[in-house]
């Protein structure tokens, strides 16, 4: 079977909207920063842009701004689908400490964990790296 590996990411929530899984207060502000049932991107759901302190390079932050969806409150106030696909081995991999007690609950779930000293925004400007440690993921999850 196919296997999924989460980099840097809640994990699934069968049952619950994203919303039930952020605090009340958090939930509450982002709907009402809602136009038109539509969230702004999420780098603007804080008072600092963690784009602009997390990506130095002028043009890759660029090009990384021009593609953060805008996307529908509903999309976040949706029930999560059942969880896990039956027979599909899963791993995280944890990029930055905001994502510390996720790879807690992967790794006593049985979950491949990898650690790797980044941030959440390492995809963009480290790809080489980041796409070496998915691949070694990758490769432990068919492996096994």
């Amino acid at each position: 079977p196919a296997g999924v590996i989460f980099v840097d990411a809640i994990l699934p929530h069968p049952g619950r909207s994203w919303f039930e899984t952020v605090p009340p207060a958090l939930a509450k502000r982002l709907k009402g920063m809602a136009t038109d049932g539509r969230l702004p991107p999420w780098n603007r759901w804080t008072s600092e842009d963690p784009v602009a302190r997390l990506v130095a390079a002028p043009a890759a932050r660029a090009e990384l701004l021009v593609a953060l969806p805008s996307i529908p409150v509903a999309y976040l106030a949706a029930r999560a689908p059942d969880w896990p696909p039956i027979g599909a081995p899963c791993a995280y991999v944890q990029l930055s400490e905001t994502y510390a007690r996720e790879a807690i609950a992967a790794r006593d779930g049985a979950w491949d964990v990898v650690r790797e000293a980044a941030h959440h925004l390492a995809m963009v400007t480290e790809p080489d790296r980041v796409a070496s440690v998915l691949a070694q993921t990758a490769e432990r999850l068919v492996s096994t």
